[in-house]
């Protein structure tokens, strides 16, 4: 079993070296490089965008004219009547007038005589002591009043008048007014203060 496992295995060998002596031999022969036998590599595979969809015009189409229903008749079977009895009306009383009754006669019981009641022996009356008379406390006499004095009405307050004071510039003739011109004291004197005004 093993012997035949060995041959294929150096068999496969010497088919791989022959190859490979082959294609050295066959490329030195017509002149090309290694570097030439080797295919140049492939472009990266980029997918082109897709164009941007343009709205395709479809147009409406037209509605579709309705028809209008028209009713079918249909008949109705008529309804069988159905007997329904009428009540009874409801009865009137009728008036029946009743006989007087006849008085029968009966005689009143006499009464009888109540025994007089005997009156009760009323109590004397006791004599009420009198009583002794107090003597009278005499007035004294009553102190007069003092007069009360009169409330005085409160005077009311009264509101100063403004009167404008004009100002000393104007009451002389120019250069009589200056203070150098004047006896002392040379400047007026302070206004009184006005009374304070009524709350």
């Amino acid at each position: 079993m093993r012997a035949p496992l060995l041959q294929g295995a150096l068999m496969g060998l010497w088919f791989c070296l022959f190859a490979l002596s082959f294609s050295y031999a066959s490329s030195e022969a017509t002149g090309i490089k290694e570097e030439k036998t080797f295919l140049p590599p492939v472009p990266i595979y980029k997918p082109k965008p897709h164009p941007i969809p343009v709205p395709v015009y479809k147009p409406k189409p037209h509605p579709v004219p309705v028809p209008v229903p028209v009713p079918v008749y249909i008949p109705k079977p008529h309804p069988i009547p159905i007997y329904k009895p009428k009540p009874h009306p409801v009865p009137v009383p009728v008036y029946i007038p009743k006989p007087h009754p006849i008085p029968i006669y009966k005689p009143e019981p006499k009464p009888e005589p109540k025994p007089e009641p005997k009156p009760e022996p009323k109590p004397e009356p006791k004599p009420k002591p009198e009583p002794k008379p107090k003597p009278k406390p005499e007035p004294k006499p009553k102190p007069k009043p003092e007069p009360k004095p009169e409330p005085k009405p409160e005077p009311k307050p009264t509101v100063p008048i403004y009167k404008p004071h004009p100002h000393p510039f104007f009451k002389k003739p120019p250069y009589y007014h200056h203070p150098i011109f004047k006896k002392p004291p040379y400047f007026p004197h302070p206004k009184k203060p006005f009374p304070p005004l009524a709350p």
